[in-house]
């Protein structure tokens, strides 16, 4: 069988989109499937992190498929509006022309959103090739952007609503990676039997990287957020309990990669004159997980945004392997997933009091966080992994 899996983001890019979609084309790869992917040349967050030949090159299983890269003029995912626009219509058009010029034939296409622009391609394609149309829905866009106010312009929005309602209407399945997208997919019109429920998770050979001394022998805690520093997480909202803390020197927190809002967090930590937070940067995959593992506590947070109450910001997944008890602050599906498996502890957004209280709650309790983390692996092993999940997408195709 011959698959197109279409994603603006494929490793060696970083992200929560590369790695989701690393996971499909890896699992993918190892079924009597011929696949090829149509990515973009790697360029978030900026073109220069892929200079070097060696960054993204860890084992990723992905050796053999056939990739079909569209050139990108833009150096990086700018703050610039336009330019962010510019770049998915950049992937679009070229995309279409680069696999109309292959002139490969496909029986089903799997394509990503967001951006909702790459899904035209698919669209265009399944028209062409009579092909079984797959949509994998990672984020409610354009509802999210809206929401946001990233792009206000309805000359914008207009056409992306455009392409959402001819998105959902050739799509023969929806895969979702979070039960939140349910209630707003069929208040779209989108019937239950259309729609397939993938999250991501964990790997099971990812189990024997979670080995963890809990009993540490020294004082020290250390808060760790790892993902994008973008409009969504406020993030912000970390450097406010970090200031909070700013006299238990047992307490230290550190903030892994960057996004359109990090200047911003960086110059909030030079305002709060705070030495107890650290910014490290974009790290490799496997040395963002060296660091969850010399941690304590992993931190989460989205905006109050009715649209993120749907979501699972999937870096929960490698706290959990890592064993890291959360402090929360969200609402929606992902707080009630909290609460229901007693994985974190939860505030509303951006109550930096509140979230201040409860990590000082398990600063002060080993054994809490110790049961925590055993809770977090039972979740991971009874519905989070992929190695069972991806088997979903197998039977669709």
């Amino acid at each position: 069988m011959k698959v197109l899996l279409i994603t603006q983001h494929f490793p060696p890019e970083i992200g929560a989109a590369s790695n989701r979609m690393n996971n499909f084309a890896y699992y993918l790869n190892r079924k009597d499937i011929e696949l090829t992917v149509l990515t973009n040349e790697p360029s978030y967050p900026k073109k220069e992190l892929y200079k070097d030949n060696t960054w993204g090159k860890e084992d990723n299983g992905l050796n053999d498929i056939k990739i079909l890269r569209v050139s990108n003029p833009f150096k990086d995912y700018s703050k610039n509006k336009i330019k962010r626009v510019g770049l998915y219509l950049n992937f679009m058009l070229k995309g279409i022309l680069n696999v109309l010029r292959n002139k490969e034939r496909f029986d089903a296409i799997i394509v990503t959103s967001p951006p909702i622009f790459a899904a035209v391609i698919g669209v265009i394609l399944k028209k062409k090739y009579k092909s079984k149309l797959i949509l994998d829905v990672r984020d409610l866009w354009p509802d999210s952007v809206k929401d946001l106010n990233i792009f206000k312009n309805e000359i914008i929005l207009k056409p992306a609503y455009f392409f959402e309602k001819i998105m959902y209407k050739h799509g023969d399945k929806i895969i979702i990676n979070s039960k939140g997208f349910i209630k707003p997919l069929k208040g779209k019109g989108i019937k239950d039997d259309k729609i397939v429920y993938i999250p991501n998770g964990i790997r099971k050979k990812d189990f024997t990287m979670n080995q963890k001394v809990f009993d540490k022998k020294h004082d020290m805690i250390e808060i760790i957020y790892a993902g994008t520093i973008g409009y969504a997480q406020g993030i912000d909202s970390i450097v406010e309990i970090a200031n909070n803390l700013r006299e238990y020197e047992n307490i230290s927190f550190k903030v892994i990669g960057t996004g359109v809002d990090f200047e911003k967090i960086k110059s909030l930590i030079s305002d709060y004159n705070l030495n107890n937070i650290e910014l490290m940067g974009v790290l490799s995959k496997e040395c963002v997980f060296e660091e969850l593992l010399k941690s304590d506590i992993g931190f989460i947070h989205l905006r109050d945004l009715k649209v993120f109450e749907t979501v699972i910001p999937s870096k929960i997944f490698e706290y959990m392997l890592a064993r890291l008890p959360i402090i929360a602050g969200v609402k929606g599906y992902i707080s009630q997933m909290i609460l229901d498996n007693h994985i974190g502890l939860l505030s509303n957004p951006y109550d930096a009091h509140d979230m201040s209280r409860n990590i000082l709650e398990l600063v002060n309790n080993a054994s809490l966080r110790k049961e925590i983390s055993d809770n977090q692996l039972s979740l991971l092993r009874s519905e989070f992994i992929w190695d069972e999940n991806i088997e979903r997408l197998i039977d669709l195709l």
